[in-house]
């Protein structure tokens, strides 16, 4: 149940409208980039593709560490932005849902895997999205599902794992996941999260969300 429907369907309109301009005009455009450089990727910084200062051999480790991290950033800020407004926002969403959830742990990570994977974002950004969802009363075996779905089972690193691998690999490697995500995913919430699963298991209405 909806528990207003004119802000459902405005918050959805801005979801859709983040979701859009990511992928058409940064995610998927870099990830085909990704694709077509294959092995011939250039790495500039130790955990980014671009450098923005570049940092010499004679360096200390402080000041490795602060270029490392501002090239990181500057990497980032275009998918950390959308991460933390998308995750924003469906928190948001979901705080308009009565019902976050089922009942069935393999049901909600089933959702969280469809989810996911159109979702197509990388790790650091499924992190802040999960968090949202998470705060907004979704089940924890559905965010874990979206987080750990979104950057590894995507179409466009679907494509690469099966143009740059043997196709045995490329199989082992989409089922390992979806078995992750699938049994461990639900076992792990149910039985050694059982917490933190209890927290948000119960559908509690927001105040003030009324027809």
């Amino acid at each position: 149940m909806i528990l207003n429907r004119k802000r459902f369907f405005l918050v959805c309109l801005i979801i859709i409208g983040l979701a859009a301009q990511f992928w058409g005009g940064s995610r998927f455009p870099s990830l085909n980039q990704k694709a077509i450089m294959g092995g011939d990727a250039h790495i500039e910084s130790p955990i980014s593709f671009n450098a923005v200062i570049e940092t010499q051999p004679g360096d200390s480790i402080a000041r490795q560490i602060t270029n490392t991290f501002i090239n990181w950033a500057a990497e980032n800020r275009i998918g950390m932005t959308f991460g933390i407004s998308f995750g924003a926002a469906l928190m948001t969403l979901f705080q308009l849902l009565e019902r976050r959830g089922t009942n069935s742990s393999l049901l909600n990570a089933t959702i969280g895997l469809g989810t996911g994977v159109p979702l197509g974002v990388c790790v650091n950004c499924s992190a802040p999205s999960a968090r949202g969802l998470h705060a907004a009363g979704a089940r924890l075996e559905m965010t874990l599902a979206i987080m750990f779905s979104s950057p590894t089972m995507n179409v466009i690193v679907l494509s690469m794992v099966f143009s740059m691998f043997p196709v045995y690999m490329a199989f082992i490697k989409v089922g390992l996941t979806l078995f992750f995500i699938l049994v461990v995913v639900p076992l792990l919430s149910k039985f050694l999260f059982r917490n933190v699963r209890a927290a948000t298991y119960e559908d509690k209405p927001s105040a003030g969300m009324g027809e």
